[in-house]
């Protein structure tokens, strides 16, 4: 029986956090995405029922809204999940359709980490910057090494190799951003001048700790932040970022499970949105 509802399943760091709180991974990828999603559902007569799922668990309940047979089809949102939720969310044989990461079989929309990356580094080396330090999201994320291969990318085109000083990791949060870089500055003596953060919310703790030491962006130090949201947008100043339309991507995905459930045997949909940069006032 069609329920005329959906469900989205959010892949969050930690399930009791608050949505955005410093200290956890910023979720505006997810609640940036839901306008597009909620966008076109709205259009076909379709609700949406969202769940946040702590990826670090190993055993993961099936969701009451999945349990009850609520929701017609499931979004999985982010690409920070494991294997044992896509196994678990097959066994109800409806539609699921991932956004953030490309997965098999299943109907994605997806986004190029790699060539977004590279072109946010890329435009510090076209602004003159050749000690750029490069903070990377945790190994256990399949976008952190996409970005990472970016990032190497740029600075071959430049004749240059990636230097294992200038490279750091980091969790996809505030806290995690300004630990890094203070790493890199009290424990690595770097002075780099400009600063590449995979993520809106390590740029966040990035300006928080150039802050504390009295350096001004981008007169002292330049900084280019992936992903492009509230955050980038309300932040002073204005940070450059790569901005992946998460707005699109919902309403892509959206689409494409709408079309799954009007012909369940259409063959795997794949979708890409192109990213772009765009120019704030963080950058010399």
């Amino acid at each position: 029986m069609e329920t005329k509802h959906l469900g989205a399943i959010v892949a969050c760091g930690s399930k009791g956090a608050r949505c955005n709180s410093f200290s956890y991974m910023s979720e505006n990828y997810y609640r940036d995405v839901e306008i597009g999603l909620q966008k076109e559902m709205i259009k076909n007569g379709y609700g949406l029922m969202t769940m946040r799922i702590d990826f670090m668990v190993k055993n993961i309940a099936m969701p009451p809204m999945l349990k009850n047979d609520m929701v017609d089809g499931v979004f999985v949102i982010g690409g920070m999940f494991n294997d044992s939720l896509i196994k678990m969310l097959r066994k109800k044989k409806i539609p699921i359709v991932v956004l953030g990461r490309d997965y098999e079989d299943l109907d994605c929309v997806n986004t190029d980490y790699t060539e977004a990356t590279y072109s946010g580094v890329k435009y510090l080396l076209e602004k003159g910057h050749r000690d750029i330090l490069y903070i990377s999201g945790p190994d256990r994320t399949p976008t952190s090494r996409l970005k990472d291969i970016g990032y190497k990318k740029a600075l071959e085109e430049y004749f240059m190799q990636a230097s294992e000083r200038r490279y750091i990791k980091s969790e996809f949060s505030g806290d995690g951003g300004y630990w890094a870089v203070k790493t890199a500055f009290e424990k690595k003596n770097l002075r780099p001048t400009a600063i590449f953060a995979s993520s809106d919310g390590i740029a966040a703790g990035v300006l928080g700790y150039l802050y504390e030491q009295r350096l001004r962006v981008p007169d002292d130090i330049s900084v280019v932040a992936y992903e492009r949201s509230v955050l980038t947008e309300y932040l002073t100043p204005v940070l450059t970022s790569i901005d992946v339309h998460k707005n699109i991507i919902g309403s892509k995905a959206a689409h494409m499970m709408i079309q799954r459930l009007q012909n369940p045997d259409l063959p795997r949909q794949y979708c890409e949105v192109p990213t772009e940069l765009g120019e704030g006032s963080s950058v010399r």
